[in-house]
């Protein structure tokens, strides 16, 4: 099975995430800090020798904010033909300008072989600037990555998973195997789809018409879907619920592996060392959402590494077992004194809406279906899981995470420019000196996606999710589907 992927991002806050996961890609190709990765995996050459990512961005209208609506130009509206000789008024939304970082990255992008601004790390990006994805993504797509719904529109996601399946009318459905077949056609051996989908709107609905396309389209594809449920200021728990579920009917309909990323649960202060300053604000909630998908996919990117195929091999001792956790320490001190602790409070779980997998014990923490990636977290010679040639875990090391200059600069006092940990006195001095706003560069972090060693991780959804299902798709059916997570 071959190792080229491509990304499918579907709603608007999985595209939030994908921005920040496609900063990281570009800030790591070509870097110092990404020599042992492969930047084919994801990306494709064109004739001219530029790289574009392999990925599809499914969102609703108006979603790109200054980005190009239209397939590279914005729509402009001359008249409109009615057949009745009425008086008629065109409404046109006005263009909406880039931010100030944006203008710059594009102002160098367009001086070949010149730098013609600032260093990146000079540029005037404000986080409160941010009211699109496209504000802070760096990454440049193919015209044909884009596709938004009609029947939407940005901010007024579809409430229930049946009302987002409406809106993939057929036309919609070829449009995005097309889109689909094109990325794949760049591939020199396609290897899966990695999707990240919103999980607590009608985008699952989207995801089910999409996927199921997809697979008749490419029957046998290994898959890996990421759900990316957001806090809300006035959730639908009800709805969120429903949507979630389904979605969970889905990826076992579909044999695709899931990880149900959440920061329904988050506050400000989740994360020992980086604060999270508003967890309603999608930029800053799908930040640490993103920093889960750059770790969970470093294996299928390390050069001689995994596929997407032999991945979720590892993560199912048994095939009914399609469903994984990923607990993440970031930022993580880079030279550890003491052994790997998975209770340690520097763990948090992204994915809180599973239940019956136990991290702490040592049969997960050893287990062929526990994969540890480290980002230049150093562990004593000792270190039974990191370090033992016994343990069957799958230990991917990489050197340390680069933080991009879009990503929110909102690391403690004890976190220094290239990720060491600070002592007291030098915190304190770089606390009174400069106050909170301090960059750091890069930093450690280390993640662990595994399934429990004895029973399997299970989706605990509410009760009104599963009446709904059950009288809605029958009951069988849904036992089917869901029991096998």
């Amino acid at each position: 099975m071959g190792r080229d992927l491509i990304v499918v991002q579907i709603g608007t806050f999985a595209n939030f995430v994908g921005a920040h996961y496609w900063n990281f890609q570009n800030e790591l190709f070509g870097s110092a800090f990404g020599g042992d990765l492969s930047p084919e995996s994801l990306y494709s050459e064109s004739l001219r020798g530029s790289y574009r990512p392999r990925a599809l961005l499914i969102d609703s209208k108006g979603s790109l904010g200054s980005r190009p609506q239209y397939h590279g130009s914005h729509q402009h509206v001359e008249r409109v033909d009615l057949s009745w000789g009425g008086a008629a008024s065109i409404h046109v939304q006005e263009k909406i300008e880039p931010t100030e970082f944006m203008k710059s990255i594009e102002d160098e992008a367009s001086v070949e072989g010149v730098n013609a601004g600032l260093p990146e790390r000079g540029l005037p990006f404000s986080e409160e600037s941010v009211a699109y994805w496209t504000d802070y993504c760096k990454e440049v797509f193919s015209d044909r990555s884009y596709l938004q719904l009609d029947g939407t529109f940005h901010g007024h996601p579809p409430a229930l998973f049946t009302t987002g399946q409406e809106l993939v009318t057929t036309e919609t459905e070829d449009d995005i195997v097309d889109a689909f077949r094109w990325q794949a056609e760049q591939c020199d051996n396609f290897g899966g789809v990695v999707t990240l989908c919103e999980s607590d709107t009608g985008y699952t609905g989207v995801a089910d018409s999409v996927l199921t396309a997809l697979r008749d389209e490419f029957p046998g594809s290994p898959g890996i879907t990421f759900g990316c449920a957001q806090r809300r200021r006035s959730p639908a728990k009800l709805h969120s619920g429903l949507n979630e579920a389904w979605l969970a009917a889905v990826c076992a309909r579909l044999d695709q592996h899931l990880i149900p990323f959440s920061a329904t649960q988050w506050d400000a202060n989740t994360f020992q060392h980086f604060n999270l300053v508003d967890v309603f604000n999608p930029y800053y909630s799908s930040s640490t959402l993103a920093v889960g998908v750059e770790m969970a996919s470093l294996p299928l990117r390390k050069k001689e590494q995994m596929s997407l195929l032999e991945l979720v091999d590892r993560l199912r001792p048994r095939p009914s077992w399609k469903v994984s956790r990923v607990d993440l320490a970031f930022p993580m001190r880079l030279q550890q004194d003491s052994l790997l602790d998975f209770g340690s409070p520097a763990f948090r779980s992204l994915t809180p809406s599973l239940v019956g997998s136990d991290l702490s014990a040592v049969e997960s923490r050893r287990s062929r279906s526990t994969i540890i990636c480290s980002r230049g977290v150093a562990f004593p010679s000792n270190d039974d899981v990191m370090e033992s040639e016994s343990s069957e875990a799958s230990i991917i090391k990489s050197s340390v995470l680069p933080i991009p200059v879009p990503f929110p600069h909102r690391f403690s006092a004890a976190v220094g420019r290239d990720g060491n940990f600070l002592d007291n006195a030098e915190s304190a001095l770089r606390m009174k000196a400069k106050g909170n706003d301090f960059e750091c560069e890069s930093c450690g972090v280390l993640s662990v996606l595994s399934a429990d060693a004895k029973g399997g991780c299970k989706v605990s959804l509410p009760p009104q999710a599963l009446l709904f299902i059950e009288t809605s798709h029958g009951q069988n059916r849904f036992q089917r589907t869901i029991a096998s997570t």
